[in-house]
C-alpha cells in the first residue's frame, strides 16, 4: 500500500502535445527503421502504462532508453536478444495518450 502512495504523490501528468517536437522525450510516439527497412512505430509511455500490443513502450526499456533524447535523422543501437541492431529515427510527433482505464478521469481525479 505505501508503494502505491508513493508512486501516486510522486505521479506528474505529462501533456505530450506540449512537448518540445524537436527531441524525444517522455510521451512521444517516434518512427523508426531498421536495416531491413520494416518501419516500427512506438509511443513511449509510463512503466505502468505499457502494452506492447498497442505500440507503448516504457521508457526505462532498452528501445525506449536508446530513443530519449534523439531526434529525427539520429540513428540509433539497441541491444536485443538477438543481437545489436540499428535504427534510424524518422519521425517524431506528440500526441495524447489514450489509455483506457483512464478515459473520462480529468487531470485533478488523477
Amino acid at each position: 500500500m505505501r508503494f502505491l502512495s508513493k508512486r501516486i504523490e510522486s505521479a506528474l501528468v505529462v501533456d505530450p502535445e506540449k512537448q518540445d517536437m524537436e527531441t524525444i522525450k517522455f510521451g512521444a510516439t517516434v518512427s523508426i527503421v531498421d536495416e531491413e527497412a520494416h518501419e516500427m512505430v512506438y509511443q513511449i509511455v509510463g512503466t505502468d502504462e505499457f502494452d506492447t500490443k498497442l505500440g507503448r513502450i516504457s521508457w526505462s526499456s532498452p528501445i525506449a532508453s536508446s530513443l530519449i533524447g534523439k531526434s529525427v535523422g539520429d540513428e540509433v543501437s539497441v541491444k536485443t536478444p538477438s543481437g545489436l541492431r540499428a535504427f534510424e529515427i524518422v519521425k517524431l510527433e506528440y500526441k495524447k495518450i489514450h489509455i483506457k482505464e483512464f478515459e473520462g478521469v480529468s487531470e485533478g481525479q488523477c
